[in-house]
């Protein structure tokens, strides 16, 4: 699912919200409230990892729990301390609401007040275009947006037929039926391994800046680009077994939760939740580097 604000997360679920004429799009960590006007699917006759929704929202009105929004605030983010009723974000972080611990079922809230959202498969090219994380879809009316996806749809429709991970083919996951439980801090050497992921990481984010500033939002770039950093990277990762990726994904996902609502659950919750485990879906992260940091702080 990609924002309207930029930036992008996997959808888990959708319902109904406790606002009116309102639906919450939960992602991974994240309940963020809409205000639905139209839903549309785009499909162009060729592999269906280029098909996609497109969800455009009516203005929703701002809490006014702050005082100050800019004029081009796009969202907020609070604490629900009961069904509709918001207070300031920090209250749930700290769990304190004018010196009283929250009540049961206070959670962390994000709502937009306008803008457009597109979900596409996890494994497509547009997935796995750094650019398209600035919310390329917001820049652009939407049948612009699909006339882009179609001239790209087409353009890579031979070579998005073979089954190539390159182009996101799925990968087989294989599970594992025994955990190690990490119910206290990790080792040094899992540490020094999710360490030389991060510089890693940090490399191939230096590498996307630079390729921005020539490639843009133009896909058929990006899919040419060499990117020899984010090879390492892979690399990397494909020589680790299948615990430490689970490892490293899980701290992933808790560095996740910690930098959005500063709390975390154990570990290995994250690992038993997620248990993908794959060097494809650590790579796809594009803040990798800042969740993996965030992660370290909380388990070492």
């Amino acid at each position: 699912m990609f924002f309207p604000s930029g930036g992008g997360l996997d959808l888990v679920s959708a319902k109904f919200s406790n606002e009116k004429d309102c639906i919450e799009l939960i992602a991974e960590g994240t309940v963020n409230v809409v205000k639905p006007k139209k839903l549309t699917f785009e499909s162009f006759g060729f592999n269906y990892k280029w098909n996609y929704f497109r969800l455009e929202t009516y203005e929703l009105k701002k809490s006014n729990v702050y005082d100050d929004y800019s004029e081009d605030s796009i969202r907020e983010e609070l604490t629900e301390i009961a069904p509709a009723v918001y207070a300031d974000h920090r209250c749930f972080k700290y769990n304190d609401l004018n010196g009283l611990p929250l009540p049961d079922g206070a959670r962390p809230i994000c709502r937009f007040f306008r803008g457009s959202f597109v979900f596409f498969q996890k494994t497509s090219i547009y997935n796995k275009t750094p650019s398209t994380y600035s919310a390329t879809h917001e820049k652009m009316t939407e049948p612009e947006f699909r006339k882009m996806i179609q001239k790209a749809a087409k353009l890579f429709h031979k070579e998005d037929t073979i089954v190539d991970p390159e182009i996101g083919a799925e990968l087989k996951t294989v599970k594992s039926t025994s955990w190690k439980s990490y119910s206290g801090s990790i080792s040094i050497e899992e540490v020094n391994m999710i360490k030389k992921t991060i510089e890693l990481s940090m490399k191939v984010s230096k590498e996307y800046e630079l390729l921005s500033e020539t490639m843009g939002d133009d896909l058929s770039k990006w899919y040419k680009a060499e990117e020899p950093e984010k090879k390492k990277l892979n690399e990397f990762l494909n020589t680790l077994g299948k615990e430490e990726l689970l490892l490293i994904e899980g701290v992933m996902y808790a560095g996740r939760d910690y930098t959005i609502s500063g709390m975390v659950h154990p570990l290995e919750n994250y690992i038993q939740i997620y248990e993908e485990g794959t060097a494809d879906n650590i790579c796809s992260k594009a803040p990798l580097a800042k969740y993996l940091s965030a992660g370290l702080k909380v388990y070492r």
